[in-house]
């Protein structure tokens, strides 16, 4: 029983149920897929739009509804009627000859008007509180409240200025009809509508106007009859509405289904290659389509992708670089000592000290190489953290300004006599002295010299030449170090600057890290400055960094 109670429960339930589990699942879905929150929002926009447009011609037919309880029009309208009794009264052919009106006449008149505002006009007609009739020269002839309008005198002497003005309007129009198509004019004042119009006979000719006013009006709500139109009119538009809605939801969601998968493909595009990403994809890539502000995404997306596996590529060729340079070093220092360790010629209690060894014994040769190693690990460690610094741009620079011709000389000097000794190699300077000075750092200055004079030195056979030398190039000054040394490669000039170049392209040097010109490259670049190379294979090769002028910067 509990269960068939329960299946019955839930039978009965579910209509009831369905919508809200219909809109949790319709929000789900919007709230993980970009094409449905795009189709909703295009049929929102539709229906939103076909709503407004119904609802702007309810207001209009609202405004254009026949309220027939509306005394304001009533009056106007009723204004024919008592216009065709005034025109057949006795006094009508008094005014149409312009003479006075008899008494007789006056009395009949004053009859009439009493009798259209006690509401004895075969018409049905809304309340009148007073009326008065005047001649075309603005006289007043007969009044049912003398003292609203007072009789004999002129139309001016109303109490009421809208009715004045109104009564001499219908005098001007002289029966022409006004810019509304009506013979009559209404207006209101206090509350109280104000009706004037000609009185026209049958052949015509206006004898003279007549002029009335309402009761206050009584704000109220139109008729039942017609609030029952209004209702029809209402519940027919809602049926117009619900054909219009079927038909344009039958256009928009094909619309916003096909707009929604085109957009929606793009950012699944998008999706799927971050992750990829993710995954380590770094060749993923997206086509590219359109000019909108998704394509310009697009675009940039690749970009970063690219970049991203440039840096990897970078860190891996870094890691194999640093890992070459760093074995061969070991490798040699740790064969000389196990082959000390072997044939021990020194006390080990002695220490290590070269005056006790001959200068050609086996030891006096392995301490001199663990030396040389050991200062190329030294060199290889201190370009390494130079550059790592650089990157994070935490390596302190001190830029004032400096003489370079002092500095380039200096370190020329330093190093010239000792070249010829070794590699008997000259190295000369033609920089001119009185150069401007340069803002930048003179300790890193130091460094880009020696790194590039090292570079020379290295590449330069016995009996070359290196020439250091500066010179003004508007606001820069312009240092280049030349050699006449071996050259590079035109499809190797390429590399000159990157990491460990040397233990890429070329056959290992003992004396160099690899590091070198990177490491000028960027210390130019973090002072403002530029860095260029011109070789030619068997020609030698030049290096020219650029520094700012102190007084330009």
């Amino acid at each position: 029983m509990m269960r068939c109670g329960r299946a019955l429960w839930h039978a009965i339930s579910f209509p009831f149920r369905l919508p809200r589990r219909l809109t949790s699942y319709v929000t789900g879905l919007a709230r993980r897929r970009i094409s449905v929150q795009l189709i909703l929002s295009h049929v929102l926009v539709v229906v939103l739009t076909v709503i407004a447009i119904e609802g702007a011609l309810l207001v209009v037919r609202f405004a254009m509804l026949d309220l027939n309880g509306n005394p304001d029009a009533n009056l106007a309208r009723q204004s024919d009627a008592i216009a065709a009794v005034l025109a057949r009264s006795p006094a009508a052919n008094d005014l149409a000859t312009s003479t006075n009106v008899s008494p007789e006449n006056t009395l009949a008149l004053d009859a009439a008007l009493h009798q259209i505002v006690a509401g004895g006009l075969p018409i049905d007609q809304d309340p009148i509180d007073s009326i008065f009739v005047s001649d075309m020269h603005g006289r007043i002839v007969a009044s049912s409240d003398p003292s609203w309008a007072p009789v004999n005198a002129n139309i001016d002497q109303v109490q009421n200025t809208t009715a004045v003005a109104l009564t001499e309007r219908a005098i001007q129009l002289n029966g022409q009809p006004t810019k509304w198509g009506n013979l009559y004019l209404t207006d209101t004042s206090g509350l109280r509508t104000i009706v004037s119009r000609p009185i026209i006979e049958s052949t015509g000719h206006v004898i003279g106007t007549f002029t009335l006013q309402g009761p206050p009006i009584q704000f109220q709500f139109f008729p039942i009859a017609h609030l029952v139109q209004f209702i029809r009119f209402v519940l027919a538009n809602i049926v117009l509405l619900s054909g219009v809605s079927v038909v344009a939801l039958a256009v928009a969601i094909p619309v916003g289904v096909w707009r929604g998968r085109a957009f929606s493909s793009r950012f699944s595009n998008l999706a799927d290659a971050a992750d990829a990403i993710g995954r380590g994809e770094l060749d993923r890539r997206i086509e590219i389509s359109g000019d909108d502000e998704l394509t310009r995404l697009t675009f940039r997306f690749n970009e970063v992708i690219q970049q991203l596996q440039d840096v990897d590529h970078s860190r891996k060729a870094f890691i194999a670089n640093v890992s070459h340079e760093l074995r061969t070093p070991l490798a040699i220092i740790q064969g000389h000592i196990e082959r000390l360790a072997h044939h021990p010629q020194v006390p080990v209690t002695a220490g290590i000290d070269r005056d006790w060894l001959p200068p050609n014994s086996l030891d006096a040769n392995a301490l001199e190489t663990i030396e040389r190693e050991i200062e190329t690990l030294g060199s290889l460690i201190n370009d390494l953290f130079t550059l790592a610094r650089l990157q994070e741009a935490a390596l302190p620079l001190d830029p004032h300004a400096l003489q370079i011709d002092e500095i380039i000389q200096e370190t020329v000097e330093s190093q010239r006599v000792l070249t010829w000794k070794q590699q008997k190699v000259a190295l000369s300077s033609l920089v001119a002295p009185g150069l401007p000075p340069v803002l930048a750092d003179a300790t890193r200055v130091r460094q880009i010299l020696r790194n590039l004079l090292f570079n020379a030195l290295r590449h330069t056979p016995e009996g070359g030449i290196v020439v250091v030398n500066a010179m003004r190039d508007g606001p820069m000054i312009v240092v280049s170090v030349q050699d006449t040394g071996i050259g590079i490669a035109a499809d190797e000039i390429v590399y000159v600057f990157d990491r460990f170049y040397q233990a890429e392209h070329v056959e290992r040097d003992f004396s160099g890290s690899g590091l070198g010109l990177s490491v000028v490259k960027q210390l130019v670049e973090a002072q403002g400055g530029t860095i260029r190379v011109e070789s030619e294979p068997g020609h030698g090769t030049t290096f020219q960094f650029t520094l700012p002028l102190a007084t330009s910067a």
